[in-house]
């Protein structure tokens, strides 16, 4: 029986795919390169006053910098500033995590305050009351003495603290279920569980309160951007790996987060929100609605390489180039193919055969061996030999420009 069906409805178009994209940009080190950091909420003020006036300020205790060193080692921005950065860094976030105002730094540069508040926030998702910060420019005469820093905070201790013990609580409860859920528990399997786990318990909304921060995904599970990032960083901190937020670009200058993931010693590049088909399908058609499967592993510890082709970054230390692809979800998961192979194929399509999966996304290593896959499995009508079809039909779609293909088993 001659079988050539392929079921259009779920043939889903580029523009469904890449929503937010920027296309592939001219030079890589153009997107990791950035030094221009986001606007935060930032406040200023110049006041003049006398030099009794001026001892009354408080100012952060000498020995609060000794004492967070050590806390503070291993967070990605913070090992990449300098030293005065890093006293900067400490001062800032002793004085955040008091709620505190109008207190003394030891700077009076605003583009250095406006670098070194964007890396505490980076590093540090647990302060999610913060949206943003005051300074203060203090003049005796005509000459400037001293600034003082506030944090610009959006609930009051008494809200933060119900909020620290329902955040308290969903870690635990993540903790649990991925004990119950993972056999396996690497760097790479906890890493995809976090992905997973955000993707399914969030829905990406543009008007989610607290959408900045952790508290929107765990506490509403609707959110944008930087609640996703955020709060992947969040758990995947509390489970020993090493994450942190990165800020850039996407769709013609859109902000967007995503994270820097250390896993088994190398760094790779992952877009929980990319990832989750409620952002893909944001403002497209109902009826699109099952046309995409819910999690896309398209943006599972990636490389520099491909997460360029959609992100520019923008941030305001050195990121790495990462180029290792050992962890990636395609080739941890026998997904990956640098050429057309239907034992690797026999393979792959029993696994999730196996693991009663709905669907398969395959992801070919280059533009030729996709078109060699494409024409294998759809021009030739290979794909069933690996998908037993009842009506002679296979719903399927892809996306040439990033190299995969998903089809619905």
């Amino acid at each position: 029986m001659k079988r050539f069906l392929f079921t259009s409805a779920l043939l889903l178009s580029l523009m469904i795919f890449m929503t937010g994209c920027t296309g592939i940009l001219n030079d890589v080190s153009d997107a990791i390169n950035g030094t221009v950091t986001p606007a935060f909420d930032a406040g200023s003020d110049t006041e003049l006053v006398t030099q009794n006036e001026l001892d009354m300020y408080p100012s952060v205790p000498e020995n609060v910098t000794e004492e967070f060193n050590g806390d503070l080692e291993g967070l990605y921005y913070y090992d990449h500033l300098s030293t005065e950065d890093r006293l900067i860094y400490t001062q800032m976030l002793y004085i955040l995590q008091g709620m505190m105002e109008d207190v003394v730094i030891s700077t009076m540069d605003e583009a250095q305050m406006d670098r070194v508040f964007n890396c505490v926030l980076y590093d540090h998702p647990e302060l999610f009351y913060v949206e943003g910060y005051n300074y203060t420019r203090y003049l005796i005469g005509n000459t400037p003495q001293k600034m003082t820093f506030s944090g610009n905070y959006n609930m009051t201790l008494d809200e933060v603290n119900a909020h620290v013990e329902r955040i308290n609580a969903y870690i635990a409860g993540f903790s649990d279920a991925l004990k119950n859920n993972v056999d396996n528990i690497d760097d790479y399997n906890i890493i995809k569980f976090v992905y997973e786990y955000i993707i399914k318990g969030t829905e990406y909304d543009m008007s989610a309160e607290y959408n900045q921060s952790i508290v929107s995904v765990i506490e509403n599970g609707r959110s944008v951007c930087s609640g996703y990032s955020k709060t992947a960083q969040l758990l995947l901190n509390s489970c020993g790996i090493k994450t942190t937020t990165v800020q850039g670009f996407v769709k013609n200058g859109e902000s967007h987060s995503w994270n820097l993931v250390l896993a088994d010693g190398r760094y790779y590049y992952m877009d929980v929100t990319w990832g989750d088909a409620s952002y893909t399908l944001r403002d497209k058609s109902d009826e699109l609605a099952n046309s995409l499967p819910p999690v896309n592993y398209n943006y599972l510890l990636i490389t520099t390489n491909q997460i360029a082709e959609t992100h520019q970054f923008n941030c305001p230390v050195e990121l790495p180039y990462c180029e290792s692809m050992e962890d990636n979800y395609f080739v941890r998961e026998g997904l990956y193919f640098t050429a057309v192979d239907d034992q690797l194929l026999w393979q792959a399509f029993n696994r999730a055969y196996n693991k009663e999966q709905e669907y398969i996304m395959l992801k070919m290593d280059n533009a030729d061996c996709y078109m060699q896959m494409r024409d294998h499995l759809l021009d030739d009508q290979k794909i069933f030999d690996f998908i037993i079809s009842r009506d002679g039909s296979v719903s399927y779609a892809e996306n040439r420009d990033q190299l995969y293909m998903i089809f619905w088993i």
